[in-house]
């Protein structure tokens, strides 16, 4: 059985205007839930290798990059965040791919 290629996920961010509306209450118990969501998803082998602020150099606020163990890792945090009403607070765009090995061969850099 082939070896599971792990799965780079990059997520850039912005708040929406409904973040801004929250409470402090509100905001802390977003953030609550948005830990402990992180926290499961390592947990689960994932790995967050960074956040990073590009706002003078993009139109988003944020990025973040991840590493998954699988697409259907990817697929359970977002849907992990869909509970907590991220994308209500949050605007995203993402890009993932396969994790490969670049060697020094021109079929290494194609699909």
């Amino acid at each position: 059985m082939a070896e599971k290629q792990k799965i780079g996920w990059v997520k850039f961010w912005t708040p929406k205007d409904d973040w801004y509306y929250l409470t402090e209450t509100e905001r802390e118990s977003y953030i609550a839930q948005f830990d402990q969501a992180v926290t499961e998803a390592r947990d689960g082998g994932a790995d967050l290798i960074g956040v990073y602020k590009c706002r003078g150099q993009s139109e988003w606020m944020r990025f973040e990059i991840w590493e998954f163990p699988s697409l259907d890792d990817v697929i359970a945090f977002t849907r992990t965040l869909e509970s907590i009403g991220h994308y209500q607070y949050f605007a995203e765009d993402n890009t993932v791919g396969r994790k490969y090995e670049r060697i020094a061969s021109r079929d290494s850099w194609v699909i």
